[in-house]
């Protein structure tokens, strides 16, 4: 299902970044990650019910780890936007982008996943540039497809 992933996890991969960036990750979350560390999934779109349209994603961010084709990994990110920039909430983990740069986020205290696009102005959820997608990241995962004919 993934391909272009970085070097495997470990546990004690997994839990070194939970501890640096004060998080405690989802088992959904860190069994994938230990199967696949980032990298480019063959189903890439999601469908938001509420907006009628899809959203695709170009890949997965790494942990610890950088793949070839990409130079920032998921703590990279949390740590430029959430507590340097302060651009996206604290409570957001950007874990993959789509092509025009916009992220994809687990809230770390509901694992509820979202987009947020940062083309929008101030990130917020009163302008739209945060969009609640689905509950869960399994969730997410399953509900990807391969096309948007499907």
């Amino acid at each position: 299902m993934f391909n272009e992933y970085a070097i495997k996890l470990t546990i004690e991969d997994i839990q070194e970044i939970e501890n640096q960036i004060n998080f405690n990750f989802p088992k959904d979350f860190i069994d994938h990650y230990l199967k696949y560390n980032g990298g480019i999934s063959s189903k890439t779109y999601f469908y938001i019910e509420e907006y009628e349209t899809f959203v695709e994603i170009s890949h997965f961010r790494s942990i610890k780890y950088k793949t070839d084709s990409d130079d920032l990994r998921i703590e990279d990110i949390y740590q430029i936007l959430s507590i340097e920039k302060n651009i996206i909430p604290t409570n957001m983990l950007p874990f993959a982008m789509d092509w025009g740069g916009n992220l994809f986020c687990m809230n770390v205290e509901t694992e509820d996943i979202y987009i947020i696009y940062l083309d929008l102005g101030e990130v917020n959820e009163s302008n739209g540039s945060i969009r609640f997608l689905i509950n869960g990241f399994s969730n997410f995962l399953n509900n990807l497809k391969e096309n948007i004919d499907e």
